[in-house]
């Protein structure tokens, strides 16, 4: 399994491993067409189940003129109630997560969460799509139930991977990425969708919280923050040449305040996450593109039953 960018041959070989992912359980049903849960929302369901007499309390935009025409008494058409759930995965391949300070760059840890999660839905019956961005494309892959469907994700998700080891680092490069999708995400996801936001949400703001904070309200969300331990905090007290693949500078590590302002940004932004999570009853899970992030995702959420 290549550590610096993906290959559709590794994120399809992770379909073992989701075999071992519990999503949810599944309830008993008579189609095979059929999600895992039954919807947590109001409303008419997508399947016509028959008509009967009209009942006090019914809705009336479900009157059957047609047969209530023709038996002279009102009609109504009951429909099932909707159990399928789709999801999305909103998969962030954008500048920051090219980075890694042993074993996976954090694009690719974040890979292998999508390629988990996309088999572990489909295997659970529904629907799996999902948004995956850089600083500058964004490809939307529609919610099917087909293993196609999911190679055409996953090859999506390779693709971009490994364009990020090419991609020309820039001072203008653009750093509303992650809003914009969020933005596109906002505009198709569906009541009742579950939604996996993959990221190491490195360019939170204002505008992403108030995204996530309008996508939480009527879908069920999981935050999946990827990071990499050399951003907790810096390696032991040293002078380390550094580079951004065309220039080349030295950090001395033993600078207290430089390590002290680093740890600081980085506490600063994961408790902003987690305060955001917290205060819209958000799963969050943090991955260390350090270790196995299959392995920590399976964990973590056979664990804690999410």
């Amino acid at each position: 399994m290549n550590n610096a960018y993906c290959t559709l041959t590794d994120l399809l070989t992770l379909r073992l491993k989701a075999k071992k992912l519990k999503l949810c359980s599944r309830v008993n049903t008579s189609s095979q067409f059929s999600g895992a849960k039954k919807s947590l929302f109001k409303g008419r369901g997508i399947d016509f189940e028959e008509v009967r007499p009209y009942a006090f309390g019914d809705d009336v935009r479900s009157i059957d003129w047609r047969v209530t025409a023709r038996k002279m008494k009102p009609h109504t058409k009951i429909f099932q109630e909707e159990r399928e759930k789709p999801h999305i995965i909103i998969l962030d391949q954008s500048l920051s997560m090219l980075f890694g300070s042993s074993n996976y760059l954090k694009s690719v840890a974040a890979c292998h969460c999508a390629a988990v999660l996309a088999w572990a839905v489909l295997k659970n019956g529904d629907r799996i799509g999902g948004v995956i961005f850089n600083n500058d494309n964004l490809i939307e892959i529609k919610p099917k139930r087909s293993q196609k469907s999911i190679v055409n994700l996953l090859n999506h998700a390779a693709e971009m991977s490994k364009s990020l080891l090419t991609t020309q680092i820039t001072e203008d490069a653009n750093t509303h990425y992650m809003n914009k999708a969020l933005r596109h995400a906002r505009r198709v996801a569906k009541s009742g969708n579950q939604l996996f936001i993959i990221s190491d949400f490195y360019s939170i703001d204002d505008e992403m919280e108030a995204s996530i904070s309008k996508l939480s309200k009527h879908n069920q969300l999981m935050l999946i923050l990827v990071y990499d331990v050399l951003e907790q905090q810096l390696p032991k007290p040293a002078l380390y040449s550094i580079s951004n693949g065309e220039q080349l500078s030295q950090v001395n590590t033993a600078n207290k305040k430089l390590k002290h302002a680093f740890t600081k940004i980085y506490e600063q932004r994961q408790q902003r996450i987690t305060n955001l999570a917290e205060k819209y009853g958000i799963a969050i899970i943090s991955i260390d593109s350090g270790s196995c992030a299959a392995e920590q995702l399976l964990n973590t959420i056979n664990y804690n039953k999410l």
